[in-house]
């Protein structure tokens, strides 16, 4: 009898892990993540219909960024997805415009 009741133990342990597992799964699919400044400047690009490359070139109009600053943060922001300033002030205004 004593092993018995250790199965059923066992199952039950079991079947409340794995519960709590699926409802740990449940609750984080509710929690959206923010979109990266990585991210949103690659959603702008497709929805404007444009390269990121000219999101770069956009984002620098307002603040008069040179050509040669804005390929060579372009080449920096390819490799290390680091995001210049300027483009993180445009990504920040047009987050809060829509």
């Amino acid at each position: 009898m004593f092993d018995y009741l250790s199965e059923w133990k066992t199952i039950i342990f079991m079947l409340i892990a794995f519960l709590c597992v699926l409802l740990i799964k449940f609750i984080s699919k509710g929690q959206k993540q923010p979109f990266s400044d990585h991210a949103y400047i690659s959603k702008m690009a497709k929805k404007r219909g444009c390269s990121e490359f000219d999101i770069f070139f956009l984002s620098a109009e307002e603040w008069h960024i040179s050509k040669k600053r804005i390929e060579c943060d372009f080449k920096e922001y390819l490799l290390y997805e680091n995001v210049p300033y300027y483009v993180k002030d445009f990504v920040r205004k047009t987050k809060k415009k829509g």
